[in-house]
């Protein structure tokens, strides 16, 4: 799943096809640990590219996997130089583990979170909810759809 963050107008950055990363809205925010887990793999160092110009030797980019009971929860794209965690460390759910970038094989800054037991796909819950393409989350209002 990619997240996005919206302007006040419904737009993901702030002009159509910025060059600049900090054009769009949610370049630089921070990435929160979703749940209690452990760290099994975290990569920071990687370039955050320019918009419209992917890495494709590193898919995920900068990015933390975490174990969240029988679950990995890998959160990717993330922000050269902005990762805190380690493998091995013990992530608390709320604590900041880095910041949304656009490292990895990534068109424009977004945050992708997708979750694993073993080796099928499972969904991610936003507030009891699985989401599906263009459900928007609000802050403090839960999830609707945003399609019409």
């Amino acid at each position: 799943m990619d997240i996005v963050r919206l302007t006040t107008l419904g737009n993901r950055a702030l002009r159509v096809a910025p060059r600049s990363l900090d054009a769009y809205a949610i370049f630089g925010d921070v990435v929160y640990s979703p749940c209690d887990g452990k760290v099994v793999a975290a990569r920071d160092g990687l370039d955050d590219n320019p918009p419209s110009h992917p890495d494709l030797e590193h898919p995920e980019g900068n990015q933390v996997v975490l174990k969240c009971g029988n679950a990995e929860i890998l959160m990717a794209h993330l922000l050269r130089g902005s990762i805190a965690a380690t493998a091995g460390d013990t992530a608390l759910a709320g604590q900041p583990l880095g910041r949304v970038g656009n490292s990895g094989n990534s068109m424009e800054p977004h945050l992708h979170i997708g979750a694993k037991m073993g080796d099928s796909e499972v969904p991610l819950l936003f507030d009891g909810r699985i989401l599906s393409v263009n459900d928007l989350v609000r802050p403090g209002r839960g999830a609707s759809s945003g399609r019409s």
